[in-house]
């Protein structure tokens, strides 16, 4: 077994906790020990990582730039530089890196700057356009990875026994967005005449006879994709996240999760050995009460215990959405990432626990981010089949040279292989 790799620090706070687990055990795989103690250190042969001011003690020494010590949230001045052609912050001088690496990963995974960001989008979610990231054309980068990726090339020099880690994908993880299970059955009498009269007004007959023929059992519904997905799916594990909201509204567009053809199709995917997960409904992430009463729904639907969920719109507030996810009994959330143009949210796509920097702690709810959502591609960056391609081209290769996770989210609407979503199916199963 291998031996830990020493790392002394003054002190021990709740954010160097946090973050050394993430970066040593999430990403590195090897264990490591902290120790406050100078004699240890000063009387140990072997080489260890110095996170301190004092740069007499020897070792690998990274100098702290100061934010892992603080138990506030304060405007940080942010200096971008390169190094090992990457972008990075937090210089600090005199020590093996150019940088804080661990200060500099804590403040993206943590998303830091959106506790102190007012401004918001339509939707009230924090804009891409505010973030460091995107400002500094990183948002397309694993970049805690592959920043990570370069240290530990430089940690082997120094710790000959750690392990030749290769590049590859961790894991290509499949996740479903169940916002209508159907275009035109199970929505209603006045919710299909609605329809009709909308598609008369805009000279959209075509959509008129799809409808009547569906509703006449002629032809099938488009958005009833399952049967397909599934059976590409094979033995791989998917996650399905349902939306269970009441009442229909202009963002949440449902069947009702009473009626019979919801249970069926919750069914079905049960028993092909998928999971069913909760997507709260658009208002629910600022209403705890509601995201209760739509888990214990499909709970009783699905007859199992609801532990993952998702935010319908990517809505949520930090920390209150995920806190209040997490005292509802939620053990993962997969709403890490934006719903308005895909990247890494957090700069990693490694699942990893949150942090309230409100109160300074981890909170016990695990956090996976996903990097590329067929709605983003569509609807908000407005791509075509072919970009779409190449872009999803990217974030695999990414992924690969980044030692990372790659998790998609799609919708059962985007592939049904017909008018605007002609050849988004292709795009999906070429991920098989």
């Amino acid at each position: 077994m291998q031996e830990p790799i020493l790392i002394y620090i003054e002190k021990l706070t709740p954010r160097i906790d946090y973050i050394f687990k993430f970066i040593f055990k999430s990403l590195f795989d090897i264990p490591f020990a902290f120790t406050t103690s100078l004699n240890k250190v000063r009387s140990y042969d072997g080489v260890f990582i110095n996170y301190s001011d004092d740069n007499t003690l020897g070792g690998l020494h990274i100098q702290p730039q100061g934010l892992l010590h603080q138990d506030n949230i304060s405007e940080q001045f942010i200096l971008m530089t390169q190094w090992k052609e990457l972008p990075i912050f937090f210089n600090t001088g005199g020590s093996h890196l150019p940088f804080d690496i661990f200060s500099a990963s804590f403040y993206l995974l943590s998303r830091y700057e959106e506790y102190s960001s007012k401004e918001v989008d339509e939707h009230g979610r924090f804009r891409h356009t505010d973030s460091l990231a995107y400002q500094k054309q990183f948002l397309q980068l694993p970049l805690i990875n592959l920043w990570c990726v370069q240290w530990y090339a430089l940690l082997q020099v120094h710790f000959k026994s750690l392990p030749i880690k290769s590049k590859g994908i961790k894991s290509k993880r499949f996740t479903y967005d169940i916002d209508m299970i159907s275009s035109y059955t199970n929505k209603g009498f006045k919710r299909n005449v609605g329809g009709v009269l909308k598609a008369f007004k805009q000279f959209d007959f075509k959509q008129v006879g799809k409808r009547v023929k569906v509703l006449l059992g002629i032809a099938k519904d488009p958005f009833d994709t399952f049967d397909e997905i599934i059976n590409l799916l094979g033995k791989e594990r998917a996650i399905f996240f349902i939306l269970c909201a009441k009442k229909v509204g202009q963002y949440d567009k449902n069947s009702s999760p009473f009626h019979k053809a919801t249970h069926a199709v919750i069914e079905k995917i049960q028993k092909a050995g998928h999971e069913i997960a909760i997507h709260p409904s658009y208002h629910a992430a600022l209403d705890q009460t509601l995201t209760q009463n739509e888990k214990s729904i499909l709970e009783k639907i699905s007859g199992t215990t609801i532990l993952k969920s998702r935010q319908h719109y990517i809505r949520q507030r930090y920390p209150e959405t995920i806190v209040g996810l997490q005292s509802l009994g939620i053990k993962e959330d997969y709403s890490l990432g934006y719903g308005s143009i895909n990247g890494y949210r957090a700069s990693t796509g490694t699942p990893h626990f949150f942090f309230d920097l409100n109160n300074n702690k981890m909170v016990p709810i695990n956090i996976h981010p996903f990097c590329w959502m067929d709605a983003n591609s569509f609807y908000e960056q407005k791509l075509t089949v072919s970009e779409a391609k190449e872009e999803l081209a990217h974030y695999l290769h990414q992924a690969y040279i980044a030692n990372d996770y790659f998790t998609c989210i799609w919708h059962n609407y985007s592939l049904h292989n017909e008018d605007e979503w002609l050849g988004w199916k292709g795009l999906h199963d070429g991920l098989f």
